[in-house]
């Protein structure tokens, strides 16, 4: 469990402030002598690393509950059924659990509520892993290198994931002419770090039914003056997944998938919102079933598409995701969606979609508004919060991005100076809700990542964007746990806090949040268990 172990011991009675040297020690305590503590030197050791099945009360810890708790104690109890029993001083938890149950010493570790992402792409993420990464070639003959080496081992289809062209020397994606000389004929396909559009190769349109300027697709693929596919398909609406069909094999794709749910867990992300929006009938259903098959351990809420039939979705879905090509389509879409009673989430990451969406929600009488969430809000003139404000929107943002990306968006002046470029404090202080996402597989998933970039500000190059933007850590804190929950829908079922009778989901933490310094998940309590993390 990280640096230092966290001791399971036995009975009452105080236990000494420590930090052991050794990787995680569980032990087992012998029976406790009469009237007295038991010592740790007489704990008999367990398994190092074995998890601790609930009941158990994590002691000597500092517990943050939540937003507006500060530090609500140093002991959580989590019962038989994995909801927290209690949460405060040790003997209070202790008296809400079993006699007998074990106590795990966090040896002055924080505890704080499970992280909730609130806003992931769960198929694009899994499926990522089954492409070959291009997201660091920094010309057109890298970006071919790995192609033809992808290619040359047997036929079918060639994924490649991770193309920024933007960050290539030539500014631009590669030509269909340059991939069909590099593939042998096989069918490649390369997706965008964007997740919305794709390059392909000649084999590649002749699979997907694109034959030449006769078309036989609609808008989603780019052509040239002559009417001849270019070999570059913008795609917001998922037409390319419908007509390549699934080109992962289905065990492939499980065990790809119950690899990265893992993988967040290890960062403690208990609970996600899948902001997908081409999620229909089918994709719902689909995340409900991996959910069941133990596939995704996390808890799941969903964005749908407007077309989605959701009468009785299979998982909770909190609105409908708009991703407007024109603000014609959002002046009818967002306020049909609320008609129908839907909140919206818009994808915003241009400043013009974000003026469109202010003008358009800003028509509609506020008797008629609902729930309004900004997904990215990459960039925002200062003027434009207070109206945002107004609309009771809520953002949804992503700090990672300003490490990740900010030095790119300062030499391509997406905001002269960085100013406005993904703003964090300037949105609490204008009262705009907030709440923190990865967008993975766009961006990194590690939520410790985010919480140092919410309060450092600092750019991949040691630049700094905007210090006034900087959250203190409770915000930042808040916004991965709390507020993320809340505004995911997860809230309602008790994510985000830690309250009795609420899910038993928390993580330790190595560091001190308060202290600037560097943090890391040592364990996760979730499922009726804590498991720790090496």
């Amino acid at each position: 469990m990280g640096a230092g172990a966290v001791e399971l011991v036995q009975g009452p009675g105080p236990v000494p402030a420590r930090r052991p040297a050794s990787l995680l020690g569980h032990r087992q305590a012998a029976p406790a002598p009469a009237g007295g503590a038991v010592p740790v030197s007489a704990a008999r050791p367990v398994r190092p690393g074995e998890p601790v099945p609930a009941p158990f009360a994590v002691v000597n810890a500092v517990v943050w509950a939540g937003a507006g708790t500060g530090v609500a104690g140093s002991a959580l109890g989590v019962d038989a059924a994995g909801r927290v029993s209690a949460v405060g001083g040790r003997s209070e938890v202790e008296s809400s659990l079993p006699a007998g149950a074990p106590r795990v010493d966090a040896a002055g570790r924080w505890l704080v509520p499970g992280f909730v992402d609130a806003h992931v792409h769960v198929r694009a993420s899994a499926a990522r892993s089954a492409y070959r990464d291009v997201s660091r070639c920094r010309s057109i003959g890298e970006l071919l290198a790995e192609v033809a080496a992808g290619c040359r081992a047997g036929a079918g289809w060639r994924s490649f994931w991770g193309l920024q062209p933007e960050h290539l020397a030539e500014r631009r994606p590669p030509r269909r002419s340059e991939l069909d000389a590099a593939s042998g004929g096989v069918p490649v396909r390369i997706r965008h770090r964007s997740l919305h559009a794709w390059s392909v190769n000649t084999a590649a349109l002749a699979a997907l039914g694109v034959a030449g300027r006769d078309g036989g697709a609609g808008p989603e693929v780019e052509r040239d003056p002559t009417g001849a596919p270019t070999g570059q398909i913008v795609d917001h609406t998922g037409w390319f997944r419908r007509a390549a069909g699934r080109l992962t094999g289905e065990a492939d794709f499980a065990r790809a998938l119950a690899g990265w749910s893992a993988e967040l867990r290890r960062h403690g992300v208990l609970g996600m919102a899948d902001a997908t929006c081409t999620n229909g009938g089918a994709e719902l259903a689909a995340l409900a079933r991996w959910r069941a098959d133990g596939l995704v351990r996390q808890r799941v809420t969903a964005l749908a598409a407007p077309s989605a039939a959701l009468a009785a979705p299979p998982v909770p879905v909190t609105g409908h995701k708009l991703m407007p090509g024109s603000a014609q389509e959002l002046a009818e879409t967002l306020p049909a969606s609320w008609r129908r009673g839907f909140d919206v989430a818009v994808h915003c990451t241009e400043v013009e979609t974000l003026a469109a969406v202010i003008g358009t929600a800003e028509a509609v009488p506020p008797r008629h508004r609902r729930g309004l969430r900004i997904e990215h809000a990459a960039v925002c003139p200062p003027e434009w919060l207070d109206r945002l404000a107004r609309l009771g929107a809520v953002v949804v943002t992503h700090p990672s991005f300003v490490s990740a990306h900010g030095d790119r968006h300062l030499a391509e002046e997406v905001a002269p100076g960085g100013d406005g470029l993904y703003r964090l404090a300037s949105w609490l202080r204008a009262g705009v809700r907030l709440a923190v996402g990865s967008d993975a597989p766009a961006g990194p998933v590690e939520p410790v990542r985010a919480f140092h970039a919410a309060r450092s500000r600092v750019t991949a190059a040691g630049r700094t964007i905007g210090p006034d933007e900087a959250l203190s850590w409770s915000q930042a804190l808040s916004a991965l746990t709390t507020w993320a929950a809340d505004h995911s829908g997860l809230g309602r079922a008790g994510y985000g806090r830690l309250a009795p009778g609420g899910p038993g989901a928390a993580v330790l933490l190595d560091g001190d949040p308060r202290a600037g310094a560097e943090l890391a998940v040592s364990g996760v309590v979730d499922g009726g268990e804590l498991a720790p993390i090496a």
